[in-house]
């Protein structure tokens, strides 16, 4: 069982995190207590899905030690959200609490007390007092106990074994509301004397019940004394399991006493009770205690309760400042390096090679398909963890241990991160090249692939280290050393992610381009109108898999052990990779370079030309159609034979694309409409992800939250592309699409502004779910209509340069913005409102640019 991050508290206590620190195991986790108010419950029910989304449906049980005055509110929150919860409480209206459970069919263990042993003990006292009623007739009655001060109503232990009692005696004692006769002891003076440790006063019960004969001769004492908790952590483990195995068995819900616990068997034997399983209870009751807290926990069939801890202590977290991960879904384009086929029977008009199974072309295409596909899953996985390892609480930029309020929670570092992509993707372009000069292209994508597994290793390893030092420095600890342990560990470990992001951002669409100029070198254009839309859907398949095994392999492996299976990815997306050319090398048709040589012969058709609006399978270069692909292919048959050195004649490229878009304007169109369209995406993304991030703080279910969304995005995107698409442009020209596009941005943002305060992730997420499932598919079509329909050195440089400046300015202009704004105004909750009618300004402009380039193109048709 896995303690849940979020806790809802009294709507009178102040939202706080409360630290749950195990002395036993030297293990930490953070729960942060959201107050049942109006605004509270917005959270509340947005971590509920969260949680829902991470751990399952079916796998969430609520843990509940409420203050009295929450108990029947508490229970009707857990019975109509259909949320299984074990309560440890004597508070409220039992009848009504009993009764509102009961008949909402849910599923409960409710108890005055979870102490097993304790309960076996009044069971037995209920069975002597109905064998044998009146046998202490005459008898006096005194009770006396004991509790923490914070304990605000009776004991209802004493409270049901004083019930039994009096059916053996005839005294008339006063159990009544309030205390009644029973002697109360709240006070620490009072306890002392009564016994109880120091050590115990903030969590101890103490009971001595006396019955003494009416001459004072004859004197029964009965007493049971708890300090600590661990004997109530162990019961209520029993009841989380014995309501786990009962809700599994498909029965109506109903509500169950610890006396069934007891009679189902549902015990665990504790050899050592301060062990692990009995640790994270012990501290968990000893954070709800008083707080008024409920905490939602995860449970499988075999409850085990030792903690599953991959996150750091949170201080001062306020709900509002902390953010999640900037995920740059797709990386920022870098054209391929030029490689040519020099026995492709393309270049002399020879006869078509059939791509046949048996032939060592088709075996060489689908063994670089599969390291594509897993290319493109261990990319998905190392996103998930690198983003939310980016605004960790501890490793990354969230609060950190001792942070207080105020904190960046990520988003601050972020723009700046995503600005640092392009930079260093230049960098690695010119590495590559060097690499590619050196050993060529077989060598130069196994060394970069294995780079980019051994990266992810090695981060992985030290970030397990970093975090290791920060578990072992208490957050409360005042030692200076101590403390700057803490700061020079967060301070590694937030720079080590911060690198890791950019690295990860800038490479995967670097591989992702050589994967596909391989498979672009050995096709002809007639193979690839059949091949690339099946090999784009194995990716998308890939990707859209692991995306939504995020969720589940996190909670077996967690954040840092997602990086290392990602690494394992990327080695055998090398070896698969390896074969692939090793197959062509043997048929005499493996890629190799060629200076001075047609810039098109590498990639030639399909996605290899042109990574611009995607780094992704699914995306705005993929084949939407094998008609668009035969088109293209067509196209390129046409072209002029002009090599590189002629395409840069004239002048440098920014010259070139002055002379191009004065030539051809509807590519100056196209330009700005790019340029636009990637600072709203980049935008919405900021806003989806600080909704994200504050609504969901824990990392792990954030991850896997985040997974099933981006495998919603990818499985949607290959829907719309390879289906849905293709039959619209049927019956629609293409060129709608330009107009359509900004047109549901801006109402998409429209809505986000209008309920952002209310409507919690649904808003945020609605409007990034759209941008990028249209930049995967919609984009993809218009794109490739548009380009198809143009000339040489339309296509050629004015791609290339929409590619790698437009799109890329587009970014860095608002992650440089954003940026500003984070260090200017910080991350208050009003700044981000702003954001929201901001992105609906720049959808508005995006849609006046469509609709100046929708004009172009319908004049270029007339």
């Amino acid at each position: 069982m896995k303690l849940a991050p979020v806790a809802m508290t009294g709507p009178n206590v102040e939202s706080t995190v409360v630290v749950v620190h195990d002395d036993v195991t030297g293990r930490s986790s953070s729960v942060r207590l959201v107050p049942a108010t109006d605004d509270g419950k917005i959270e509340i029910y947005a971590s509920l899905a969260g949680m829902r989304a991470s751990f399952g449906t079916e796998n969430l049980l609520v843990i509940d030690y409420t203050h009295p005055n929450a108990v029947n509110d508490n229970a009707i929150f857990y019975a109509e959200n259909h949320l299984p919860f074990v309560m440890g409480t004597t508070g409220g209206d039992r009848a009504r609490l009993m009764d509102d459970v009961s008949s909402r069919k849910a599923f409960a263990v409710i108890a005055p007390n979870m102490g097993k042993q304790i309960v076996a003990m009044q069971a037995g006292l209920e069975y002597a007092a109905s064998k044998f009623p009146g046998s202490f007739a005459g008898y006096g009655l005194e009770v006396t106990e004991s509790h923490q001060s914070t304990k605000a109503d009776t004991s209802g232990t004493a409270r049901a074994v004083i019930s039994s009692l009096l059916k053996l005696t005839d005294d008339d004692f006063d159990v009544a509301e309030g205390g009644g006769d029973i002697n109360m002891l709240r006070d620490d003076e009072s306890s002392l004397a009564f016994g109880v440790s120091r050590e115990a006063l903030g969590g101890h019960a103490f009971h001595t019940y006396r019955l003494t004969s009416s001459d004072g001769s004859v004197v029964f004492e009965l007493k049971h004394n708890v300090e600590g908790r661990t004997v109530y952590a162990e019961g209520t483990a029993d009841a989380v399991k014995f309501l786990a195995n009962m809700v599994s068995t498909g029965m109506e819900g109903r509500v169950f006493s610890m006396i069934d616990v007891l009679e189902a068997g549902a015990l665990d034997k504790y050899t050592n009770p301060v062990g692990d399983m009995t640790a994270t209870t012990r501290r968990a009751a000893t954070a709800s205690s008083g707080a008024g807290l409920s905490s939602a926990s995860k449970f499988d069939d075999d409850v085990n309760i030792s903690p599953r801890i991959t996150t750091n202590t949170v201080a001062g977290c306020d709900g509002k400042s902390t953010l999640t991960p900037l995920r740059s879904r797709r990386p920022i384009g870098i054209s391929p390096p030029i490689i040519s086929n020099q026995n492709d029977p393309r270049r002399g008009g020879g006869p078509l090679f059939s791509l046949v199974p048996s032939s060592p072309r088709f075996v060489s295409v689908s063994y670089m398909s599969l390291s594509l596909a897993i290319h493109l899953a261990g990319y998905e996985l190392s996103r998930a963890a690198v983003m939310a390892l980016f605004t960790s609480d501890g490793l990354g930029f969230g609060h950190g241990q001792g942070a207080g309020e105020g904190g960046g929670g990520g988003l601050s570092a972020l723009p700046l991160a995503v600005g640092c992509v392009s930079p260093f993707s230049i960098c690695l372009l010119w590495f590559y090249g060097n690499t590619l000069e050196r050993g060529g292209p077989a060598s130069a994508l196994r060394a970069h692939t294995l780079i980019c597994a051994a990266c992810q290793i090695a981060s992985g390893c030290a970030l397990r280290v970093l975090d290791e030092r920060l578990l072992r420095s208490s957050p409360n600890d005042d030692d200076r050393f101590a403390v700057h342990d803490v700061a020079d560990a967060q301070f590694r470990s937030r720079s080590l992610l911060f690198l890791l992001f950019v690295f990860q951002n800038a490479y995967v669409q670097l591989l992702y381009n050589q994967h596909w100029a391989f498979i672009g070198s050995v096709l002809t254009p007639e193979e690839g109108a059949r091949a690339f839309a099946p090999i784009a859907g194995l990716g998308s398949i890939g990707s859209t898999l692991a995306a939504g095994l995020v969720s589940s392999l996190v909670r077996r492996l967690g954040l840092i052990g997602l990086l290392h299976l990602a690494g394992a990815s990327f080695v055998l997306s090398a070896l698969l990779a390896d074969i692939a050319f090793g197959t062509a090398r043997g048929g005499g048709f493996e890629p190799r370079r060629e200076d001075g040589s047609d810039d098109r012969k590498y990639g030639s058709v399909g996605p290899p030309g042109d990574i611009s609006m995607g780094g992704r399978v699914n995306n705005a270069n993929a084949p939407t159609s094998p008609s668009s692909m035969k088109s293209k292919g067509r196209s390129a048959s046409r072209a002029p034979a002009q090599s590189c050195v002629q395409c840069r004649e004239g002048g440098n490229i920014f010259h070139q694309a002055r002379v191009l878009f004065r030539r051809v304007p509807v590519l100056g169109a196209l330009f700005l409409e790019v340029v636009l369209s990637q600072c709203l995406s980049s935008l919405v993304n900021f806003i989806y992800l600080y909704k994200l991030k504050s609504m969901i703080a824990d990392d792990d279910m954030r991850a896997g939250w985040s997974g099933t969304y981006y495998a919603w995005i990818n499985g949607v995107s290959g829907i719309l592309q390879f289906f849905v698409i293709p039959l619209l442009l049927k019956h629609f020209e293409a060129h709608r699409i330009w107009l359509f596009m900004p047109t549901l941005m801006l109402f998409c943002t429209s809505y986000t502004f209008v309920t952002f305060r209310s409507s919690g992730l649904f808003g945020a997420s609605a409007s990034f779910f759209a941008i990028k499932t249209m930049e995967y598919s919609l984009r993809g079509a218009a794109n490739e209509m548009l380009y198809v329909s143009l000339d040489y050195e339309s296509r050629y440089l004015g791609k290339k340069v929409i590619s790698l400046i437009a799109g890329k300015f587009g970014k860095s202009a608002m992650a440089v913005a954003l940026s500003l704004l984070m260090v200017v105004y910080g991350e208050e909750e009003d700044i981000m409102r702003y954001l929201v009618a901001i992105s609906i300004l720049v959808a508005a402009s995006w849609l006046l640019t469509s609709m100046s380039l929708h004009s172009l193109i319908e004049a270029s048709r007339k």
